[in-house]
């Protein structure tokens, strides 16, 4: 399993490297001892690692990371504005250039503890650095990109279609952040 940290420590590899010194970098983030391989075995463990990123994975509703079960918000009408803030500010500071390093805590935002069975906790803004550090340490990043790809597809594509209201919507959140304070 490659994690979220694998991938993001794998983005920072400066782009301009020779193909030896990507292929070391590599290495030494997936795990590789250069020693036991000749350069020709190492390109194909590299290369196949490389591989398994970007292959295909179904659609989760449910992702467990290190025994802690959690739900995933798909359905981002129904998101709290509590994640709708803590979404926004991390997207305010992200560009191009930088968004692989908050991966992590871009999926944190969509995911809710289950608490028993399939009954999930509210979205608690606190948890979420907690979270985060789950995501990045123990989240395939297979999953991590699926969902990724599917929030700021979702997104975009809202946008593209003006399917959002931005004046329901908030009217929206505002409503049901009244409602979570009173209970």
């Amino acid at each position: 399993m490659t994690t979220v940290k694998q991938y993001q420590d794998f983005c920072l590899i400066p782009t301009g490297s020779t193909e030896m010194t990507y292929i070391n970098e590599v290495s030494k983030i997936i795990g590789i001892n250069n020693t036991d391989y000749n350069q020709e075995q190492l390109t194909k463990k590299v290369t196949d690692w490389i591989t398994t990123i970007i292959a295909t994975q179904k659609k989760h509703s449910k992702v467990t990371l290190n025994g802690h079960s959690f739900m995933v918000d798909r359905d981002l009408y129904n998101l709290k504005f509590s994640q709708w803030v803590t979404f926004d500010s991390i997207m305010t500071n992200v560009d191009e250039n930088t968004i692989s390093q908050h991966l992590h805590e871009i999926i944190a935002v969509f995911l809710r503890p289950i608490k028993y069975k399939f009954y999930t906790k509210k979205y608690n803004a606190n948890d979420h650095k907690r979270i985060s550090e789950l995501v990045q340490s123990h989240m395939d990043i297979r999953v991590a990109l699926e969902l990724t790809n599917f929030f700021f597809l979702y997104t975009i594509n809202s946008m593209k279609n003006g399917q959002i209201d931005y004046l329901e919507k908030s009217e929206k959140m505002i409503w049901n952040t009244v409602n979570e304070s009173k209970s």
